[in-house]
């Protein structure tokens, strides 16, 4: 939305050239611009896992977020990523204190955590967990004997992939075993 992009580069100006606003970066060029970053950051307070730490990880740069949605990505290695929303010395403390860590240690970890996100996030196992969970819910249908429920959940499967920088969407008519 313009006026929030507006706001945001209002509140950027005294910053000067410390801040950048990029146009918008095609998907198929996402992997390539992470990998010119030395760091990302998300302030994000949605408790949702946001997609660009995600493409961040894989891309194996160091993702640091106030999100708690990220501790499970992060696993052993989250004291080194979190910290509280809206304290930027918090977050300054800890890049400082991963990127004194071992050239090794750090490029360890993150290509641990590389590995996780294409583990537990990538479209094809999503797809696959979708599918279980939508063959669970249908099986709980079935044993309460509520068919017209379940040929009501059985019409639409909804799959979400991103595709050139666009959302596109899909309906399957019948999830089948």
């Amino acid at each position: 939305d313009e006026g929030y992009l507006e706001r945001l580069r209002a509140r950027a100006r005294p910053l000067g050239d410390a801040v950048r606003f990029l146009d918008p970066v095609p998907f198929d060029d996402l992997p390539a611009w992470y990998q010119t970053a030395d760091w990302v950051a998300s302030a994000s307070r949605t408790g949702s896992l946001d997609k660009n730490g995600l493409e961040a990880i894989a891309s194996e740069r160091s993702f640091f977020a106030s999100n708690e949605a990220f501790l499970p990505v992060w696993g052993e290695a989250a004291r080194d990523f979190v910290f509280p929303a809206g304290d930027g010395a918090a977050l300054a403390a800890r890049l400082v204190a991963f990127e004194s860590l071992d050239a090794d240690e750090r490029a360890a970890t993150l290509a641990r955590l590389r590995r996780r996100v294409e583990a537990d996030h990538d479209l094809e196992q999503l797809a696959g967990r979708l599918a279980d969970l939508f063959r669970s819910v249908r099986q709980e249908i079935l044993q309460t004997e509520e068919a017209p429920l379940e040929r009501e959940l059985g019409r639409a499967l909804v799959v979400h992939a991103h595709e050139g920088g666009v959302h596109r969407y899909e309906a399957v008519s019948r999830v089948r075993d």
